[in-house]
Order: structure tokens, then C-alpha cells, then sequence
């Protein structure tokens, strides 16, 4: 199982984006940072690949590049201003998810802060398990397979400038496939509050991304919304949402 990491850099973030592909790099079967810079003369040195990209890129431009370069199994994304106490091992941890469990589709840590908290996201847990079956996950820090990342590169994700929705429109075309997302809470990453950019704009685009998708994996799409939503408001729509047998199918319980 060949795990190709990408760590995602801009200018402010290229020591942390070193010190994480420094921790990455053991682990990882292949290394690349793909980063940005306001001054257009800065060059990144670092001990793997890298590269530099035009400063008005954001995550969906870089994103939508590395699902280019990609040919691995397992591509792992990162933002450059997420911290782990133990990058190794999430690396080892995603790279087992995928090899120990069949159909796996989107995978991720937890990650604190994200707004999309294990508490209504979670469908079920896995027995004798840190593995929960999700809704769906959060790109600070995911994994994607070759089949979910096929699919993505034929929404144009370098149009989803923030890169909103991604990680909705990933889980509902792996579940489409009969891939679940899953979140691996024995690792997990910390992610700063806030963002750099206006929610409204990346809310707008997101919502013309997902539009992209087609009839079949749209429907995952408004399932997943409408359980996520469920988690919030009413937890008898929670309890039947769980006891549907078309979800239950989907997943494996007991197996490899």
C-alpha cells in the first residue's frame, strides 16, 4: 500500500510545512509540499519535493495539483498549519486503515478545531475499534484512494478556491462506490481557528462545486447533509437514520 503525502504551504507556513514533512518523510513512501509565496523570489529548501506554485493559489488549486501528480494507492493531504504530536504514526495508522479493511474510502484523524466534530458526524464505531464510520470527514488532514480521487478531478476542484465541500463531495463518491469514511480517533491533529479569507466567498463556491457532482453521487450527497443536519436537531431522526439497512449494508462490521 504506496502512501504519497502532500503538505500545503503558503507564506507564513513553510516551517511548520518543513517540520511536518520532516516528521512525514520516514513513514511516508513519497514526500511533496506544494507551496506558495507573496514574494515571488522565495524558494522552499527542503529534503523532498517540492513545489512552488503561483501566490493566488489556494487549497483547491494545489489539491486539484496533487490529485494530478498522484499515482500512489493512498494520497495523504495536509495543510501546513496543522500540528501532531505524532506524524509517523498517523502516517502508519492511515496506511493500515486501507490495508486491514476493505472499503475505506475517505480517511482522517480527528482534528480539533473543525466545526464537523466526531459528536455529529459519527454513523457508528467499528467494535474493538478507534475506527467510526463518518458522514464524512475533514481536509485539514485526509486520506483519498485512486477511486475517490478519479472522481474529483472531474468536478474541478481548481475552481473551489478554498476548497469548501471537498471533503462532502469525496465521502459521497466513495460511499456511492461502497467506500465509507472513516475517522481514526487514536491520532488525531490540532488546527488554529479561523481562516484568512471570507467564509461567505468559500460558502458560494462550494456551493457551485457540489452542484458539479452527478445525479448518482449527488443523492449521497443530500443523505449525508440530511443526517448531519439530524445530528443537531432531533436524536429520534438520528436513531432512525442508523437503523437504515441501505448504510448498514455499506458497511462491513466485523470483516477485513
Amino acid at each position: 500500500m504506496i502512501v504519497h503525502a502532500y503538505v500545503l504551504s503558503w507564506t507564513g507556513r513553510h516551517e511548520n510545512a518543513l517540520a511536518i514533512a520532516a516528521a512525514i518523510q520516514p513513514s511516508a513512501d513519497q514526500l511533496t509540499i506544494i507551496y506558495s509565496d507573496r514574494d515571488e523570489s522565495f524558494e522552499l529548501a527542503a529534503n523532498c519535493e517540492a513545489i512552488k506554485v503561483p501566490n493566488s493559489w489556494f487549497f483547491g488549486q494545489k489539491f486539484e495539483l496533487g490529485m494530478r501528480k498522484c499515482a500512489s494507492d493512498v494520497m495523504l493531504c495536509v495543510a501546513a498549519d496543522v500540528t501532531c504530536e505524532d506524524w509517523p504514526r498517523l502516517v502508519e495508522r492511515c496506511r493500515w486503515a486501507y490495508q486491514e479493511r476493505q472499503h475505506v474510502g475517505v480517511w482522517t484523524p480527528l482534528v480539533d478545531y473543525t466545526p464537523h466534530s466526531l459528536a455529529r458526524t459519527r454513523i457508528l464505531t467499528f467494535p474493538d475499534s478507534t475506527l467510526h464510520a463518518v458522514c464524512f470527514t475533514d481536509s485539514m488532514t485526509f486520506a483519498l484512494p485512486r477511486m475517490i480521487r478519479e472522481q474529483l478531478l472531474g468536478l474541478g476542484c481548481e475552481r473551489n478556491t478554498y476548497g469548501w465541500g471537498v471533503d462532502i463531495a469525496a465521502a459521497a463518491i466513495g460511499l456511492q462506490q461502497g467506500l465509507v469514511p472513516v475517522l481514526d480517533e487514536s491520532v488525531s491533529v490540532r488546527h488554529p481557528y479561523g481562516t484568512g479569507y471570507a467564509r461567505e466567498d468559500a460558502h458560494l463556491l462550494m456551493l457551485e462545486f457540489v452542484k458539479r457532482l452527478p445525479a448518482h453521487q449527488a443523492v449521497y450527497l443530500e443523505l449525508i447533509n440530511s443526517y448531519y443536519q439530524a445530528r443537531r436537531r432531533n436524536p429520534l431522526s438520528v436513531m432512525l437514520w442508523r437503523r437504515l439497512r441501505w448504510l448498514r449494508r455499506l458497511i462491513p462490521i466485523g470483516g477485513r
